[in-house]
């Protein structure tokens, strides 16, 4: 694909080729096409050597400029990045081809649960409870258990404002579960974003109920997370993690491996691994609680 397929003369500077669409942090091993509204993410965009392309505002035009890219100008960059992936979401280039869904052996999938028709992988003797959903996009390992109403490869909350007004972000990602994961009654594990990106869940992680897993999550193995605990997008949690009950990571936080995450928690900051936190926002365990002491005096 050439950004001169989608812009007219008159705001694309220099061509160029791209095979998919990212944010800056992405880094997806293709071609990519991104945005750049503020010179602050200049050395991010600067640094990133899968950009080939990108939609600017006119005010870092004269940056981006100096860098062998193709470049497109536009008033809103998020916002028109967003349009031009909602409109290559129809196009196979961009999605990549539809395949018949495939089911391994020995699987138990009550006839309750929905199984989309197309483009979902699920390995052997996997249980599907009833009333679960498998959307597409999906690929499930061997020896796993996806409880009763559950929901996976559904659609997260992403929308950006045009005229005012929110625009829901198409979801056209995968989501990648390993082998001998267990999801418990009523929780969602959305799917990422961009075609290329997935949502991960690590071999032997386990999830609790009415848990949510945001768009393009990365879960390592053998994380345990309890119920009612909200993971936001692109945020990457290590392996034999523990997330206790009603715990909240924001976006794009990263927790080391062997972290421990209390009951309740609020994490705003990356945590270390190895690191216990506790509280609203989240600090290290012990000073949470030298805190608490304090004002019990």
């Amino acid at each position: 694909m050439k950004l001169s397929e989608f812009f007219q003369k008159d705001v694309l500077l220099r061509d160029a080729e791209f095979d998919c669409i990212g944010l800056m942090m992405s880094r997806p091993e293709k071609r990519m096409l991104t945005f750049l509204e503020d010179a602050k993410y200049f050395p991010e965009l600067k640094e990133n050597a899968d950009v080939s392309a990108v939609i600017c505002s006119p005010a870092v035009i004269d940056l981006v400029d100096g860098l062998k890219l193709g470049i497109a100008v536009a008033s809103e960059p998020r916002q028109c990045i967003a349009n031009l992936h909602n409109e290559l979401c129809m196009d196979e280039r961009y999605i990549g081809q539809s395949f018949a869904t495939k089911i391994g052996n020995g699987c138990q999938i009550s006839p309750e649960a929905y199984i989309a028709p197309q483009n979902v992988v699920i390995g052997d003797r996997t249980i599907i409870g009833e009333k679960a959903v498998i959307k597409e996009g999906t690929v499930i390992g061997d020896d796993c258990f996806i409880h009763s109403g559950c929901v996976v490869g559904g659609c997260g909350f992403e929308f950006k404002k045009q005229d005012g007004i929110p625009r829901k972000v198409l979801h056209k990602g995968k989501v990648k579960i390993g082998d001998r994961v267990e999801i418990l009654q009523l929780s969602s594990i959305m799917r990422a974003v961009y075609p290329w990106d997935a949502t991960v869940i690590g071999t032997d992680t386990k999830i609790s109920s009415m848990v949510s897993i945001s768009h393009a999550v990365k879960i390592g193995e053998r994380t345990m997370i309890s119920a009612c605990s909200c993971v936001a997008g692109s945020a990457k949690i290590g392996s034999d993690v523990w997330l206790g009950v009603n715990s909240t990571i924001s976006d794009r936080i990263i927790i080391g491996d062997h972290a421990r995450i209390s009951l309740g928690a609020v994490v705003t900051k990356n945590v270390p691994k190895n690191v216990t936190v506790s509280g609203n926002f989240a600090i290290e365990h012990h000073k949470f609680l030298n805190h608490i002491k304090t004002l019990a005096k």
